[in-house]
This record gives structure tokens, sequence and C-alpha cells, in this order.
């Protein structure tokens, strides 16, 4: 039995002189999904009519798990990622 799984490359660092577009545009037709890790950076609606299938993405932007002020804060901005994808996610639907 084989099992298969397509790959995903991260397009924030490849071919750092071009335009995210391209990058998103060269991923897809290389047979990659995309990765990002700073979502806030990037154009979201441009992302979506990308058409590109996006694997990989930072689930939150600060933070951290060592102490509990940086673990609220992770939480905190992880919930903001996730009003974000459902925002997002709606508009893709209607």
């Amino acid at each position: 039995m084989s099992d298969t799984f397509t790959l995903a490359a991260c397009a924030e660092m490849l071919w750092r002189d071009r335009p995210m577009e391209f990058r998103i545009r060269r991923l897809t037709e290389l047979g990659f999904q995309v990765g990002l890790w700073n979502w806030p950076d990037h154009d979201l609606s441009m992302l979506e009519r990308s058409g590109a299938t996006f694997s990989i993405m930072n689930g939150y932007l600060r933070g951290r798990l060592a102490d509990d002020e940086g673990a609220a804060e992770l939480l905190k901005t992880a919930k903001e990622t996730a009003a974000q994808i459902a925002v997002h996610d709606r508009e893709c639907r209607a």
C-alpha cells in the first residue's frame, strides 16, 4: 500500500527577490502546496484569489509557552488568527 501526500514549501523563503504572487503561482505550478509564516504581512484577498492550497501557516503571531504571560499572549494571537480564518472562510463560501 502506498500513501502519498503533497509537499509544501514556504513561499517567504523562496524567490525572495520576486513578488509573493509569483512565488505562490510558481509553487502551485511545481505541484507544491504553499506555506506562510507571517500571514499578517500579506494581502489575504490576494492569497484567496491565488487558488493555491495553503497547508502551512503560523497559527499565532506573538507569545511563548515558557511562562504564563507569554502563553496568554500566544493564545490571544491564536484567537486573532482563528477569527481571520473564519472571516475569509465565510467570504470564500459566499
